[in-house]
């Protein structure tokens, strides 16, 4: 394990936290739009906010986490699949 994540651990659990929340962009509305209170429809898709090891859980993946499912080719990926960064 790299020092500065051994460090950022040890800083979450001396908060009393388990995970790490980017404070610039936190899991909620302000994140993804500009006007967080009034958000336009057609880009209300987020329902709930999840972490990838609990989207593991409720799919019932056991530990198996991964991005592509099989062989990727490029049509798995669409125009924004700018957000495959993030991961």
């Amino acid at each position: 394990m790299l020092s500065v994540e051994i460090a950022v651990k040890e800083a979450l659990l001396a908060r009393g936290e388990s995970h790490f929340t980017d404070q610039e962009f936190p899991p909620n509305d302000r994140s993804l739009f500009m006007d967080p209170d009034n958000p336009p429809s057609k880009l209300q898709v987020v329902s709930e906010w999840m972490r990838p090891t609990d989207i593991v859980k409720e799919k019932h993946l056991g530990n198996h986490q991964c991005l592509f499912s099989g062989v990727a080719n490029s049509s798995d990926v669409s125009r924004d699949g700018w957000v495959i960064v993030g991961f």
